[in-house]
């Protein structure tokens, strides 16, 4: 352990927590043997371990060892809800980074205990929803068994509970309304998937726009369905330009950004190699590019010229609506100069559900099972450090022992993300999935 901290940046109680909760995710299910429970005896052993993994480790590093939270939760949340609390308004009074309704949210905690800490409380909620929510999607397509495992894994897995509780970290809120939307598309509720996306953004921040791209091509009338959440998101915005609010602060700020998270340009702003607005045209291209393959097969079903490109946004449909939700998030990962790890808590649901698919699927030969498995195991480990990781690279420790293990680490990340979109591509193309597409989109639909 002593290694971890003086050459990653990694201290031992976090490195513990962990392989502890890893520990828990992986021999929890045969430990306890939740396929044999009854669904209230496995529903009550989700909801205490629920409370205890994120309560009681809250109350323990807050009040008991003292922990008093990140600069972003005393430095930027408390301080712009207290704003907004004494009569501020956002991108007038104060500058924020969030959607307008961001500050709002977390301010509500505040009326009743005002403590910075507070906070935390809105992220347990939205945690809590989203498990709900992930349980009530998944079980439509998942066997009793593997909708347990998905329950399961998702109440241990270390990023989530340490992002939140120690971190405090938002966004579980953007993953709390992909799968809203995802849920409600899936019962061939379009209109309202539609508006919960347009919800979403008002509470949430940019960043998630990108994240409904995938949900986007399984709406029927897709054009309709992007004006509908379009439109929420205008109405939202109204008094704020009526107040002459510049509401494109958020944008603006992030100009000053260098490169962080599992992507190469992190290694190479290392290296001080200044990579300018590349990182912004390579990601955007390659996700714009999906973006319209995935397309092709609802909207352009008449033009001969686009038959290529259209097979190849079919082929990637036929991966599944998870299967699509992480090749877009893991491409996002890997190309975007911003990809925090935190951000992994808005797809982590979805790729849950995919490693369960793959595991399950019969075309997947068991060496190739256990891989996948020991690949993800070790995706969530590394992503659920890597920043502190990264805290460690400096330009002026290049070639450091501790920059060489710190870059050994992110390239690690790197390729452990190119492996899972090759195997995502590979093992999921054909195998099945085809029920979470037949209910929720048909090449025929009209625009």
């Amino acid at each position: 352990m002593d290694f971890l901290i003086t050459i990653m940046g990694v201290p031992d109680w976090y490195a513990a927590i962990i392989i502890a909760s890893l520990s828990i995710m992986i021999l929890g299910p045969r430990l306890f043997g939740i396929d044999k429970l009854s669904k209230r005896t496995f529903l009550v052993l989700i909801l205490f371990f629920f409370i205890v993994s994120r309560l009681g480790s809250f109350f323990l590093l807050y009040f008991e060892i003292g922990y008093g939270g990140t600069g972003d939760l005393n430095n930027v949340f408390y301080l712009q809800a207290r704003t907004l609390i004494e009569g501020g308004f956002p991108y007038v009074d104060f500058s924020t980074n969030y959607s307008p309704y961001f500050c709002f949210l977390i301010a509500l905690p505040l009326l009743l205990w005002n403590d910075p800490i507070a906070i935390n409380l809105v992220f347990f909620v939205f945690d809590f929803l989203t498990l709900l929510v992930g349980y009530k999607l998944v079980s439509r397509y998942l066997n009793e068994s593997n909708t347990r495992t998905f329950v399961w894994f998702y109440s241990f897995i270390p990023l989530s509970w340490l992002f939140i509780v120690y971190w405090n970290q938002d966004e579980v809120l953007l993953s709390f309304f992909l799968l809203t939307a995802a849920y409600l598309l899936s019962h061939g509720r379009e209109k309202e998937s539609a508006v919960t996306l347009g919800i979403g953004f008002l509470f949430t921040k940019f960043l998630f726009i990108v994240f409904c791209l995938p949900l986007v091509i399984y709406y029927r009338k897709p054009i309709r369905s992007v004006l509908v959440a379009t439109f929420i998101v205008l109405i939202g915005y109204i008094p704020f330009i009526l107040t002459g609010a510049d509401i494109l602060i958020p944008l603006k700020n992030e100009a000053g950004y260098g490169a962080v998270g599992s992507n190469p340009w992190v290694i190479l702003e290392s290296l001080g190699i200044q990579t300018g607005i590349l990182p912004h045209v390579i990601s955007l291209g390659g996700l714009g590019i999906l973006f319209v393959l995935c397309l092709l097969p609802t909207l352009a079903t008449n033009q001969n010229w686009l038959e290529k490109p259209r097979e190849w946004g079919e082929r990637i449909l036929n991966l599944g609506m998870p299967g699509v939700m992480i090749l877009f998030s893991l491409t996002f990962m890997l190309l975007s100069k911003k990809s925090f790890s935190f951000y992994s808590v808005i797809f982590v649901a979805f790729l849950l559900v995919v490693i369960i698919q793959i595991d399950d699927n019969v075309k997947a030969s068991q060496k190739t099972a256990i891989m996948v498995k020991i690949l993800f195991y070790s995706y969530i480990a590394l992503i659920s450090a890597l920043y502190l990781v990264e805290l460690t690279i400096g330009p002026s420790d290049l070639l450091s022992i501790s920059w060489i293990a710190a870059i050994g680490y992110v390239s690690i990340v790197i390729f452990i993300q190119v492996v899972m979109i090759h195997l995502v591509l590979r093992i999921l193309k054909d195998s099945g999935t085809d029920d979470w597409i037949e209910t929720e989109i048909s090449v025929e639909s009209e625009m």
